[in-house]
């Protein structure tokens, strides 16, 4: 008599395996740590609306229709942007998007609010934002003409540097840092409306750039969230009647 066919004749059963457990590092959770040069804030993918004073009835924007529209606006904007919704926050709106929404997003989005509104509503469209600190230093301290280097001429030199990108989103005006009263050089500090993960910032971190005619280095600063201090005497600023005094002011000395 023949064979059985393979797996046709007695089959005999062991007991079962052990299960097998999987080894290795097991994964860990993706988020990302916010990094020392930001302070912690809200994501960027939203556009926030806010109103100066008393807020109108925005009960119309908190329908599926309005988010049409604002879907509609972008479209013919030819971004490829969209607002999945509108809520409510604070005395104010939140259009949720997938994405990060860039300058001209931005401007579409106002449109869409402005027309949206009775004439002459105040209100402002922008990202919620964190801070990110950076520092750009050995930066001349005095000019051609041997005068200081004021803010103000700082902070155009900033806007039309190859790094205009980055510092069309300073939050304050940059802060001069004589590094010593024996020296040409300063440090100037620059505060950046950024993302949770200082992606702003990063742009620039590392690169060169030329403050009056020399090559200075972009580096991260400490993230600060409260007064800033003298760095001459450490004492915090005093507030009299909605002006800053500085304790080098109060005593009548040049804390540049």
């Amino acid at each position: 008599m023949p064979p059985p066919p393979p797996g046709l004749g007695l089959q005999r059963h062991g007991p079962s395996p052990p299960p097998s457990f999987l080894t290795g590092q097991m994964k860990t959770s993706t988020h990302r740590s916010v990094p020392s040069f930001t302070s912690e804030g809200p994501i960027w993918k939203q556009v926030l609306v806010s109103f100066g004073g008393t807020p109108p009835d925005l009960t119309k924007f908190f329908t599926e229709s309005a988010v049409r529209v604002a879907k509609g606006y972008l479209r013919d904007g030819r971004s490829i942007l969209q607002v999945t919704s509108i809520v409510c926050t604070y005395d104010g709106l939140l259009l949720v998007t997938p994405a990060v929404a860039s300058l001209s997003n931005l401007d579409i989005l106002r449109n869409f609010i402005h027309e949206s509104l009775l004439t002459g509503t105040p209100f402002e469209v922008a990202l919620p934002s964190s801070t990110s600190f950076i520092k750009i230093l050995d930066v001349p301290y005095f000019d051609p003409k041997g005068l200081k280097i004021t803010q103000e001429v700082l902070e155009k030199a900033l806007h039309t540097s190859v790094h205009t990108e980055v510092f069309a989103y300073l939050s304050t005006k940059p802060r001069i840092d004589h590094n010593s009263v024996h020296l040409t050089l300063c440090t100037v500090y620059c505060n950046l409306w950024d993302s949770q993960q200082g992606t702003c910032a990063k742009k620039a971190l590392g690169q060169p750039i030329f403050l009056a005619g020399r090559s200075c280095a972009i580096r991260p600063a400490a993230r600060h969230t409260r007064v800033p201090l003298c760095q001459r005497t450490s004492i915090s600023q005093i507030h009299v009647s909605n002006t800053v005094f500085s304790q080098c002011e109060l005593i009548d000395q040049d804390c540049d």
